[in-house]
């Protein structure tokens, strides 16, 4: 697969096979299963999506990716404007519901976006009302904006850079094993300053994968997204 996939992306006419490669794709995916997107990935998107890929932190091996997929965790790639948005921010507040569905709770949260896994990392204390939550339901909606002090007035080159504000639905999983100590390390180098709310025994990893999204920018535009799109 990869050999046939970067001849193909190498050609002059590139628009042409990225598009033969995108209609194709579903009935080689249905047929030979994960390693075609993933070949995908690797080389029509070029160097720069790499670039990005090692920039986030190692990239999970081939076991991991076919372990992940059999679960249902390798979804399609997120918009633009959410990755772009999950990069420029590191602040989020993260809203559970009681299994009842009763009382809802709301905390400020430090996350890392690691494009590898698709997922938002977050950490807690094991004795917070959250950590409790999150052990009998799984269900969260994140919201993440980049408006920095909340003017969103900043400026690129003299003219209003579009800002976004954008809440994120989907489920988190309390992580064990190596995959939590593998996301703690990449949370931690993304979070230097804040290893006490990140390193301990008494520290819980957290992986969200985001199933829907709604997207609101600074005119008041709103757009939804579903993996089930």
């Amino acid at each position: 697969f990869e050999k046939i996939i970067e001849k193909m992306a190498s050609t002059p006419s590139n628009i042409a096979t990225t598009a033969f490669v995108i209609s194709t794709g579903l009935y080689l995916n249905a047929k030979f299963g994960h390693d075609f997107i993933r070949c995908i990935s690797a080389h029509v998107s070029g160097p720069s999506r790499k670039k990005n890929a090692e920039a986030d932190g190692p990239t999970p091996s081939d076991d991991d990716v076919h372990t992940l997929a059999r679960r249902g965790r390798i979804l399609p790639p997120l918009p633009l404007v959410i990755i772009s948005s999950l990069r420029r921010s590191s602040l989020s507040y993260l809203s559970t519901v009681d299994p009842n569905g009763n009382i809802p709770h709301l905390s400020l949260m430090r996350f890392t976006y690691h494009q590898p896994d698709e997922c938002i990392i977050m950490s807690t204390c094991v004795n917070t009302r959250k950590y409790e939550v999150l052990k009998e339901r799984s269900d969260v909606a994140v919201l993440v904006h980049d408006f920095g002090d909340g003017a969103g007035e900043s400026t690129v080159d003299g003219e209003l850079r579009a800002k976004f504000s954008i809440t994120l639905s989907g489920n988190c999983e309390i992580e064990t094993g190596k995959a939590a100590e593998r996301h703690r390390q990449i949370h931690l180098e993304r979070n230097p300053s804040y290893a006490q709310f990140i390193v301990g025994n008494d520290i819980a990893i957290l992986a969200i994968y985001v199933k829907s999204a709604r997207i609101c920018d600074i005119n008041d535009n709103v757009s939804h997204w579903s993996v089930q799109k």
